[in-house]
């Protein structure tokens, strides 16, 4: 299991016997990662199939050992004035034969036996017909169905895009769904391939679409979501009949796929924010992350905060004292030279007489 973090690292965690979860891996990237993910025919007991791709900012797309933490090749996407640019989101196909990179307004396609900057490109600004349908704004997230049939397309500007991926670069744009508020943060098939389910920050629902009538959402599965920009993840459970999503209520919210009713809640961590939802693939385990930033306020720096207004008002009075005291001394100054001036004058006309 992998999880990712502010300090660009990225640690996959192993279960030993005693069912605790401790750090295996810790690879460290050179920037603010945007995302990663793992390689889809990995087995334990093909070392080589242990790998997984990382982005961040200011860096190509790199795939790492997942045992050794060695950096296995490099993926180089490169803007308009040819500098390399950096991957927003990620994905490999199901057979793991390319490697899926998002873009602004493109995503980049990568032969994953063949690494630098050789890559196809799938432009979703529109095509050269007036009019043609574009998927605007940053690629942020992308999924494949099971058979590969379709890529679906999230972006930062709050639409759904879905593209044939077997024929690059000529990929055309098939359906553009619209219903988020906020930017697109997940996508995800179900196990037929005929619904999609995606999820946005800053917006409190989870959207089913059918992919054969998407003229609407199907379901709005509603979860606590609406004031965070994190990323709140969502899961659908291997037999695909339940879906299963976080909140910054705490809890883990369950919800059936077939009726769009929630079925259950699970209260993980009260009163924090429950960001990354996860079952296993086989076996009846979930797993969860948990937490959001916060800023507390100390009561030593309260207490350093009034010593310091204290001592501020102590340097005023003392400023104050000093001010009126250098008044006196200008003021008694002026007198004393008045007194000499008039001296002055009075010898003058003495003399004179």
């Amino acid at each position: 299991m992998g999880s990712n973090s502010w300090d660009s690292c990225v640690p996959p965690w192993s279960r030993d016997q005693c069912d605790s979860l401790g750090v295996g891996l810790r690879v460290q990237e050179g920037e603010t990662i945007y995302d990663f993910c793992w390689f889809p025919q990995m087995t334990a007991t093909d070392p080589t199939s242990c790998c997984f791709a990382s982005s961040s900012r200011a860096h190509p797309v790199h795939l790492w050992d997942a045992c050794t933490g060695e950096l296995r090749a490099t993926y180089r996407g490169y803007n308009e004035v040819d500098e390399v640019a950096a991957a927003y989101s990620l994905a490999f196909t199901p057979d793991g034969a390319q490697l899926y990179a998002g873009y602004d307004k493109r995503i980049l396609v990568f032969d994953v036996t063949r690494p630098g900057r050789d890559y196809g490109t799938i432009t979703c600004s529109g095509g050269p017909r007036k009019g043609e349908a574009k998927l605007p704004g940053i690629i942020s997230c992308m999924a494949f169905p099971p058979d590969s049939s379709s890529l679906a397309a999230g972006t930062y500007a709050g639409y759904v895009g879905t593209f044939d991926p077997r024929s690059p670069p000529h990929a055309q744009l098939q359906l553009l769904l619209h219903g988020h508020r906020g930017g697109l943060t997940q996508v995800s098939y179900t196990r037929d391939g005929q619904y999609l389910v995606t999820g946005a920050r800053q917006d409190d629902a989870v959207l089913v679409w059918d992919l054969r009538y998407a003229d609407q959402a199907l379901y709005r599965l509603e979860r606590d979501t609406k004031s965070t920009n994190q990323r709140i993840s969502f899961s659908i459970e291997p037999c695909g009949r339940h879906l299963l999503t976080g909140g910054c209520s705490g809890a883990v919210r369950v919800f059936d796929l077939q009726t769009g009713n929630q079925v259950d809640e699970l209260v993980i961590a009260e009163g924090d924010t429950v960001n990354g939802c996860d079952t296993h693939p086989f076996l009846s385990l979930l797993a969860v992350s948990t937490g959001h930033r916060r800023f507390p306020l100390a009561v030593d720096s309260l207490a350093d905060s009034e010593d310091d207004s204290s001592d501020s008002e102590e340097e005023g009075q003392q400023w104050g004292l000093k001010q009126d005291k250098d008044e006196m001394l200008e003021q008694d100054m002026c007198k004393l030279q008045q007194q000499q001036s008039a001296h002055q004058q009075q010898q003058q006309q003495q003399q004179q007489q």
